[in-house]
């Protein structure tokens, strides 16, 4: 009776880590590895407008400023979109709000850009 009862326990044990492990495996795939964003957030970014010119596969999207001058990560909310091309202007009530940093590889080495989202001012 003993070792049923502990081979019953092991195997409940064994089906709730699994549920865990697989959870926190998936969870951590939907949104890309290398973001950090602040507690609070951060400056406003002065640009009015961003050309988007690349979409990426979570829906975020790189963007740039007319003159290339800063590279951002559009962060996407939910039932937002972006595509390649789009210009997004920011209009009077609202900015361009660093959120946070988002860390990649490239071939010229580690790169670091701000993570920005449209907010009210």
């Amino acid at each position: 009776m003993k070792k049923g009862l502990v081979f019953l326990f092991g195997v409940i044990t064994g089906v709730v880590l699994t549920f865990v492990i697989c959870g926190i495996l998936f969870s951590s795939n939907n949104r890309l590895s290398g973001i950090t964003l602040y507690e609070e957030p951060g400056e406003i970014i002065q640009e009015n407008s961003l050309k988007v010119f690349q979409t990426l596969d979570n829906g975020m999207a790189l963007a740039s400023d007319k003159w290339d001058n800063i590279t951002v990560l559009l962060w996407c909310e939910e039932g937002q979109s972006f595509y390649d091309d789009q210009v997004l202007k920011a209009s009077k009530d609202e900015c361009f709000r660093q959120i946070g940093l988002y860390r990649y590889r490239a071939k010229t080495g580690m790169k670091t850009i701000p993570v920005v989202a449209i907010e009210k001012k």
